[in-house]
């Protein structure tokens, strides 16, 4: 399989939903919650974008399953039959979405059964940022070749944060930020924007602590991107991610982060002490 050519379908289908988002973004909508918890909202804009982009990427590749965020784990079984399977968030960051902010995106992916990324793309429809990824092809980011920050010590640290969990908890992500020298602490509602800012060097690290709530589509697409760009997805013990896990399997259990190689292990020490 040409995965540059997969990635290229990738970017017509975000194209495709990004048409589909616009449409909505300044429009009156219904939207709903699928739990008690606000940010658990989903709108008419993430079915409908979902539904086209499931519809481009599985009429180009019938062979491959499926595991589409407003779908959920129980009903996208066929990722443990085939070989692949996408991976699809429609909007992540549908609360940046409903109040009109620029923090929100797409994000598509290609996993092996064995939950390896293969190919990400995740895009920012306006912010017009979107990063690029297909294993052992580098990442980019519009169009232009993208590596981390080579940052080399924790001083100074840039770390961007959930703002939903540091409304809710501010205390808790008080205490976790407070375990290095006055990081700077920038917040953003959506993942994909979250890990843009570290791609493009606007954070050095993305952390989300065990208590957040997260799905294997959340991450899959900026683990390819990672890999590609000299930088590095784990949870927060350090451990890897299986971005396939079974039928029940807990996904994340101990948290995540993202930033570059270099300072991985530091951060890693530091919240182990």
């Amino acid at each position: 399989m040409d995965l540059n050519e997969v990635v290229n379908d990738c970017l017509k289908a975000a194209e495709i939903g990004s048409e589909i988002i616009s449409s909505y973004y300044h429009s009156e909508y219904n939207y709903s919650f699928k739990t008690n918890e606000k940010t658990s909202a989903v709108t008419e804009a993430d079915i409908k974008t979902q539904d086209a982009v499931v519809d481009y990427l599985t009429g180009k590749y019938p062979e491959m399953g499926l595991l589409a965020e407003e779908n959920g784990l129980d009903e996208n079984t066929s990722r443990f039959e085939k070989d692949l399977h996408w991976q699809i968030d429609p909007i992540d960051g549908t609360l940046g979405f409903l109040k009109r902010t620029d923090n929100f995106g797409i994000s598509i992916s290609l996993v092996s059964r064995k939950g390896i990324p293969l190919v990400g793309v995740i895009y920012n429809p306006v912010r017009g940022l979107l990063a690029r990824a297909f294993k052992g092809g580098g990442a980019f980011i519009n169009d232009l070749p993208v590596k981390l920050s080579h940052k080399k010590d924790l001083n100074e640290l840039r770390i961007i944060v959930s703002s939903n969990l540091l409304g809710k908890y501010p205390e808790r992500i008080q205490a976790l930020t407070d375990r290095f020298n006055s990081p700077e602490i920038l917040s953003s509602e959506s993942t994909v924007q979250k890990a843009l800012h570290v791609i493009t060097g606007n954070a050095d690290v993305f952390i989300s602590p065990h208590y957040s709530s997260v799905h294997p589509w959340d991450l899959s697409a900026i683990a390819c991107i990672s890999a590609e760009c000299g930088g590095k997805l784990t949870q927060l013990d350090g451990k890897a991610i299986n971005y396939n896990p079974a039928k029940g399997e807990e996904f994340c259990r101990s948290g995540y982060m993202f930033c570059n190689e270099t300072i991985h292990r530091q951060i890693i020490h530091r919240l182990m002490e």
